[in-house]
């Protein structure tokens, strides 16, 4: 009896019109998100500019998630990674003029090591990317926090790399991000490039100021792990094994910012850090430059003043090509 039924109510014509009815509407309903997506493109993955990316609101609050997915598109040959101090810093200015240098700026807010060597195998894996050029600092290295939220432990995987597209292309949540993209106002801040360069604005005396003083807190919450060197020399051999350049630098610091790390006795784990990146940089025939308190102490090009420096943390893309050129300079004619 039981089957009777089951043929009777599943083996119909109209139930299948239903489920065929159904198939269709669930594609459309994907095909309507999948328009408006890429038509806002909130991620910025397919225009080259587009008037709803005014606000830029899912680059600044998601980049972990949409650089990763920049960066497949974009395809650089040469990458750059750091935090903050990349993306405010490296405007790819030195490029201009080299039409086969592609270049991508890699940077996300308070990157950590384990963050780097994810960002990093995602370039190694599906790009094609010839030099990559990795900024150093305390910061990255706290063991307090060895990734941040929007960051995925599994980039490089391409089952990831698949599934991070599909939440860019038909999730509702893009969609959203779409639709906040859509009705937002032009941001008053700074702006984002194609290359992953953020353009700052201008700060007031008073926002620098505020701002070391947050900085001096948030380095007494910190606890250095020069144990997490390890990943630095899992990154080596990630690049050593695809015949990738790697250059490591120690990021430049600001005198007041160095004068905060004097303070708080950092200055003697800052110089023991420099030391075991150079060595193991030396080890392994990697090229490393320290721009910290060793080249601010020689040098007259760091100075204070408004060109060089955002504020007392981040120096301002007169330092970022300056620190490119001297990358550069490394190489020899005409190897890239």
């Amino acid at each position: 009896m039981f089957h009777h039924f089951y043929t009777l109510i599943f083996d119909t014509v109209s139930f299948k019109k239903f489920l065929l009815k159904l198939g269709v509407s669930a594609l459309g309903i994907l095909g309507i998100i999948l328009s408006i997506n890429v038509f806002c493109d909130p991620y910025w993955l397919f225009r080259d500019e587009s008037p709803y990316r005014s606000a830029q609101l899912a680059l600044t609050n998601k980049h972990r998630f949409v650089k990763s997915l920049q960066l497949v598109l974009r395809q650089p040959k040469i990458l750059m990674v750091g935090s903050s101090r990349v993306y405010k810093g490296f405007d790819g200015s030195i490029f201009i003029d080299e039409e086969d240098d592609k270049f991508y700026n890699l940077g996300v807010s308070s990157l950590t090591l384990t963050e780097a060597r994810g960002f990093i195998k995602q370039a190694i894996n599906f790009t094609c990317v010839k030099h990559i050029i990795l900024g150093l600092d305390l910061w990255m290295l706290d063991r307090n926090k060895l990734f941040h939220e929007g960051f995925n432990t599994q980039l490089g995987e391409t089952q990831e790399l698949c599934n991070a597209f599909f939440i860019a292309l038909f999730s509702l949540d893009t969609l959203r991000d779409s639709w906040r993209e859509f009705k937002a106002e032009k941001s008053a801040l700074g702006k984002w490039k194609k290359n992953g360069f953020y353009a700052s604005p201008s700060l007031t005396k008073k926002e620098i100021d505020s701002f070391i003083e947050s900085y001096e807190k948030n380095l007494q919450t910190m606890q250095i792990d020069l144990v997490q060197l390890s990943i630095l020399e899992d990154i080596i051999t990630l690049c050593k094994n695809k015949e990738v350049r790697l250059s490591l630098y120690m990021s430049p610091l600001h005198k007041k910012t160095y004068e905060v790390y004097q303070k708080l006795g950092l200055d003697h784990t800052l110089t023991l850090l420099v030391n075991r990146i150079s060595s193991l940089a030396k080890s392994r025939n990697i090229a490393f430059h320290d721009f910290s308190e060793s080249f601010l102490s020689t040098s007259s090009f760091l100075l204070n003043s408004s060109d060089k420096w955002i504020d007392y943390s981040h120096f301002s893309p007169v330092i970022g090509n300056f620190i490119l050129q001297k990358i550069l300079e490394d190489i020899p004619k005409g190897v890239k």
